[in-house]
């Protein structure tokens, strides 16, 4: 019996490991894409367009590649969590969040945030706290009209 303890334990070591390994190379596909996407940009010439249409500058871009894939998902989290949609507001607008939350030094709070299953009090760290409150009240105060 014990054998058979040991194998299972090394099959739930291996499947974590492999988990781990799978989400690190989905995470680098990620941001390998985005890089991609980037260069692509400013071989057209349009990279700098883009960059002043989300008020961005070539130096945040760094940042944003390296944290992207857990931006990516922290920000989807947010969204789902308090049950919004981003792209209601548009394109320019989404990327604009992305972008703040792709550069937000509050990613560890925000992680513990969304674990915790709490809805509120990501004011206190979210640097995108006003648009999603404005946000919440503009679905709610629209589910008002739709009940009259």
């Amino acid at each position: 019996m014990s054998d058979l303890s040991t194998i299972q334990g090394s099959t739930n070591v291996f499947g974590r490991l492999f988990a781990r390994a799978r989400g690190a190379l989905r995470d680098l596909a990620a941001r390998h894409a985005l890089r991609q996407e980037l260069l692509e940009c400013d071989r057209s010439g349009v990279l700098d367009g883009v960059l002043a249409e989300v008020q961005m500058s070539r130096g945040d871009l760094e940042p944003m590649i390296r944290d992207y894939p857990l931006s990516r998902r922290l920000f989807g989290a947010m969204a789902a969590r308090l049950q919004v949609d981003p792209r209601a507001d548009g394109p320019l607008m989404l990327r604009a969040l992305q972008h703040t939350c792709a550069v937000c030094t509050h990613q560890r709070e925000c992680r513990h945030w969304l674990e915790s299953g709490r809805s509120e009090g990501y004011d206190e760290f979210c640097p995108n706290a006003d648009y999603w409150h404005d946000l919440k009240e503009r679905i709610r105060a629209a589910a008002m009209r739709g009940r009259t």
